[in-house]
């Protein structure tokens, strides 16, 4: 009697057990295949697209805009990061922009070109604002300057004879693609300090697919 009890009792145990992993397999595979269309469609949604082409300048364009981690994007005018891709025969240029909020979605504002009434561009306020990429670490703070638009949108100045800044677009894309987070600090238009926080992976995906944007 002892014997068969010995015997018995660990088979049905194992059945048991069999039976139960199986059940949680049923439930956890299904759930893992329904989320991952739902967080792909999320990311691609995420970004908002503004594509043409200017005549006048013979440029073509494509303003991609990403709201911040924390913006309600319900509201209107969300702060927001903008990635403008321009293309003229066959050469590339890249543009940041970025708004603290308020600011509505602003269209493609071409190069300046001197006339005979406005011999040279107009000068822009300047502010300095604090970067940091974070992913897998936290780089150091980069203070670089942006130039204040006169709808109040901030961009990144890129560099030349009139801005001191080292790193072009193009460089900052290659800290994001190894850091994709990017934390900036700084004043909007009224003067109070802010900090926002954007998840750019949804944006870099943007750029890499987009021809408008390549190299």
């Amino acid at each position: 009697m002892s014997s068969r009890k010995r015997v018995s009792l660990p088979a049905r145990f194992i059945t048991c057990a069999d039976c139960l992993l199986l059940l949680c397999c049923c439930r956890i595979v299904p759930a893992q295949d329904a989320s991952a269309p739902l967080a792909a469609t999320t990311a691609a949604s995420a970004v908002k697209r503004v594509e043409g082409f200017d005549a006048p300048s013979g440029i073509h364009y494509l303003r991609l805009s990403l709201a911040a981690a924390s913006a309600n994007t319900a509201e209107p005018d969300p702060p927001r990061l903008t990635m403008e891709c321009r293309e003229k025969n066959g050469k590339h240029d890249l543009l940041w922009y970025l708004s603290f909020g308020g600011i509505p979605e602003q269209a493609f504002d071409p190069p300046f070109h001197p006339t005979d009434t406005d011999l040279f561009p107009p000068h822009l306020p300047r502010q300095k604002l604090t970067m940091f990429f974070e992913g897998y670490m936290k780089s150091k703070p980069y203070v670089r300057i942006w130039v204040m638009e006169l709808s109040g949108e901030l961009r990144y100045c890129n560099p030349g004879m009139d801005c001191p800044n080292m790193e072009g677009p193009q460089q900052l894309l290659s800290f994001l693609n190894a850091l994709p987070g990017l934390r900036i600090r700084g004043a909007n238009a009224s003067g109070k300090q802010l900090e926002l926080f954007f998840a750019t992976r949804p944006l870099l995906d943007a750029i890499k697919a987009s021809p408008v944007c390549g190299p």
